[in-house]
């Protein structure tokens, strides 16, 4: 609860009250806010001989689209420009609110953050009528965040926790990282997943 609070001073109140309750510094406290979150968001490494890391067990994979998306992971649509790649994301998010196909696969049912910083609102209000979005007969399980800014993660990881999509679409890296400094081959990008 602490780091999701996006208001500074209800922050500094609540890091106030758990430096009391736990009899600790707030220095201690930001370290170890740092160690957590590094232990949560950095993978630990493991060296395996090939035999030992194919010899492992082999946990079965919870699909989203058998074959193409499994769930809890990071997929990257990349083609050249204007060849459909919003269209084919467009075609995958609907078949996911519906459990209908696509590319050919039925898609596991459920829910779906769209992430649109690729084109304006009207756009994606059209695209959305032309595939027949505004006809799902589960619309509250649709939502689309309009700009995302990677300097502010709060309100992405707001609708990650609290709407807890069962797929998010990104539409566009190239756009979100637009105004910044930070390239698609940055490590804060591994944040969006």
């Amino acid at each position: 609860m602490y780091k999701r609070q996006t208001d500074p001073f209800v922050q500094i109140q609540q890091q106030g009250k758990i430096c009391s309750h736990y009899r600790i510094s707030r220095k201690d406290f930001d370290l170890l806010c740092k160690i957590t979150e590094a232990k949560n968001s950095t993978p630990q490494s493991h060296v395996f001989s090939l035999t030992d890391f194919l010899s492992q067990s082999t946990d079965a994979i919870d699909w989203i689209l058998p074959g193409m998306l499994p769930k809890g992971e990071m997929a990257l649509l990349a083609a050249q420009a204007k060849c459909g790649k919003t269209l084919l994301a467009c075609d995958i998010a609907y078949a996911v609110l519906t459990g209908t196909k696509a590319v050919g696969e039925t898609a596991k049912q459920g829910k779906v953050l769209l992430v649109s910083s690729d084109e304006s609102q009207s756009s994606t209000r059209r695209r959305l009528y032309a595939r027949g979005f505004d006809l799902i007969s589960n619309p509250d399980h649709f939502r689309i965040l309009t700009h995302l800014d990677l300097s502010d993660l709060s309100t992405l990881e707001a609708q990650l926790e609290d709407f807890r999509p069962d797929l998010v679409v990104i539409d566009s890296l190239t756009s979100i990282t637009l105004n910044s400094s930070i390239s698609e081959k940055d490590a804060e990008l591994s944040l969006i997943h």
